[in-house]
């Protein structure tokens, strides 16, 4: 009877991640003490980070506790559904997953919903050459992706998001893969991670996001001081059938894309007179 039911859990457990291996046991315990000190500090230092986007930098998010009472009600629909979330956004400056965490709830919130405080995917190949960036990203639940590393770290890493989403973890991916460079999303410089992630996931939604001030007319580290943000949100299950799993990767992402760049239209032909 019990290997029946070992059997049972084993097959359940390849549905949800696709039948993918788990990563190494020392990059998983890696990653759990990562999130648990995230944790302990999680209201200071986000508190922290709060109060100088708001009071020093000046930046607000309009319509915030709409946006916020939306995310929790896909949080909840996420929790009884038992699928992986993953978080796909436009990226025009360095701290858009900031901006984007702030948007959709508050540390306390985070803090009793500690799995819906999304990981997110940073070139590590920039932010770990600044101590005080590699620092803060560290302590803010990120995975760190070199742009110009092998196949294999690549791989690594997007299984990495893989195991955390089918652990109930929300992950924050940016399909463009870099900040946009034309200042508008950039359909053509899609990257297919997001796409093989969704392929070993079975079920998996995907929450596409806009966000942007008027004030920002292009690409640039930081937003202009004094900007309000406008966020939309849309939820979708990606269509991840097709002749091939890469072929099947290639068209989520494009459908993805294809969401997003509505949404920028939509931004766009609201603030056409600012």
């Amino acid at each position: 009877m019990m290997r029946a039911e070992k059997l049972i859990q084993i097959i359940k457990t390849a549905k949800l991640t696709g039948g993918v291996d788990d990563p190494p046991s020392w990059q998983i315990e890696k990653t759990r003490f990562q999130s648990n000190l995230c944790r302990i500090l999680l209201l200071p230092v986000g508190g922290l980070l709060v109060a100088v986007m708001k009071y020093v930098q000046g930046y607000r998010i309009e319509n915030m506790a709409v946006i916020r009472a939306q995310f929790k009600e896909i949080w909840l629909e996420k929790e009884r559904g038992q699928y992986p979330l993953v978080i796909c956004s436009n990226h025009l400056t360095f701290i858009d997953s900031a901006l984007i965490i702030w948007a959709l709830a508050s540390n306390f919130w985070y803090f009793f919903n500690y799995r819906a405080f999304m990981w997110n995917v940073p070139a590590g190949d920039f932010f770990k050459k600044k101590l005080h960036y590699h620092a803060i990203l560290y302590l803010t639940k990120c995975i760190f992706i070199d742009r110009k590393g092998s196949p294999a770290h690549k791989n690594a890493a997007l299984n990495l998001c893989r195991y955390l989403l089918a652990k109930g973890n929300i992950v924050l991916i940016f399909p463009e893969g870099q900040r946009s460079r034309e200042g508008r999303f950039d359909t053509d410089r899609l990257r297919f991670g997001t796409g093989k992630i969704l392929t070993s996931l079975e079920n998996a939604r995907v929450l596409c996001v806009y966000i942007r001030s008027p004030l920002q007319k292009a690409f640039s580290n930081y937003p202009p001081k004094g900007s309000h943000f406008s966020l939309n949100m849309k939820r979708i299950q990606p269509n991840i059938d097709g002749t091939s799993k890469k072929q099947a990767s290639i068209s989520a992402v494009k459908e993805i894309g294809a969401v997003i760049e509505q949404m920028e239209q939509e931004f766009f032909a609201a603030n056409s007179s600012k």
